[in-house]
Parts: C-alpha cells; sequence; structure tokens
C-alpha cells in the first residue's frame, strides 16, 4: 500500500470517527449535537471531496467510491443540523403563552391575538384577515381569533 493508500484509509478513520462524534454528541447533548452535526457535516465532505481527488489522481476505485458516497452523506448531516434549528425555533414562537385576562376589552390580549395569528390588514381588500378569512374591521377579526383562541 502506497502513500496514497495510506492516507485514504486515514481519511476513511477521520470519517467514521467524525460520524461517531456527530450522533453522540446528538443524542448526550442535544442542543450542541445539532450545532455539531452540520459541522461534522462540511468536515466529511471537505474529506470526500479529497477522497475523491485521491481516488481519481491515484486510480483507486475505492477513494473514488467512498468520495463519493461522503459527498450526500456529509450533505444531509449539514440538512439536518439546520432543519433541527428551524423546528426549534418555530416551536419556541409557538409555546408563547398569555397571562392575564383574557377579554377583547384587554389591549394587551388584542394585541397578543395579533401577533399569535398574525392577524394583518389586506390594503387591496381594505380588510383584516385571520386565518386566510377576510373581516370588514380588526375587532371582527379579534373575535374570530378570540373564538378560536378558547
Amino acid at each position: 500500500m502506497g502513500g496514497s493508500g495510506t492516507l485514504l484509509i486515514s481519511l476513511i478513520i477521520i470519517q467514521i470517527a467524525a460520524l461517531i462524534l456527530a450522533f453522540t454528541l446528538k443524542k448526550t447533548t442535544p442542543m450542541f449535537g445539532k450545532f455539531a452535526l452540520g459541522y461534522l457535516g462540511v468536515i466529511i465532505i471537505v474529506i470526500g471531496i479529497a477522497e475523491l481527488a485521491l481516488g481519481i489522481s491515484s486510480g483507486s476505485t475505492l477513494g473514488i467510491i467512498v468520495g463519493i458516497i461522503s459527498l450526500p452523506v456529509g450533505a444531509y448531516m449539514r440538512y439536518l443540523s439546520k432543519q433541527a434549528v428551524t423546528v426549534e425555533s418555530i416551536s419556541e414562537k409557538i409555546q408563547k403563552q398569555f397571562v392575564g385576562k383574557r377579554t377583547l376589552e384587554n389591549e394587551t390580549y388584542k394585541l397578543y391575538l395579533v401577533e399569535k395569528y398574525g392577524i394583518k390588514k389586506n390594503e387591496t381588500l381594505d380588510k383584516y384577515v385571520f386565518n386566510d378569512e377576510p373581516y370588514d374591521n380588526l375587532n371582527k377579526a379579534l373575535e374570530a381569533a378570540d373564538n378560536h383562541d378558547k
């Protein structure tokens, strides 16, 4: 086995260690593991490119195959990292709870409903939209949101 073969085996070992580390971190420390998953995915992509180049230059079928497999694996790890962060940020937004008197006389509750349900004024129709349904005025949209919230 020449120098390129030894280098190829070393790169494969590094990739396996990165995969083990990524999934161990994800299980033991979920938040940091999700963060690390993306960076380890990038490392696997870079190593995969090196393996592919090494395999092509030395004529090693193993290097070419491992390099080709490494690229989508690393990209998928990076994708999973992004998805985890997006889902958590959306769920944190949804979990916001209103504390106080839940009546339409309470201005703070009205603001809460507007923010929670994304009630917006449609300038084209000159109406307020809640749940993809237009309402003549803000109070009617808020009443519908209030009924939906209860």
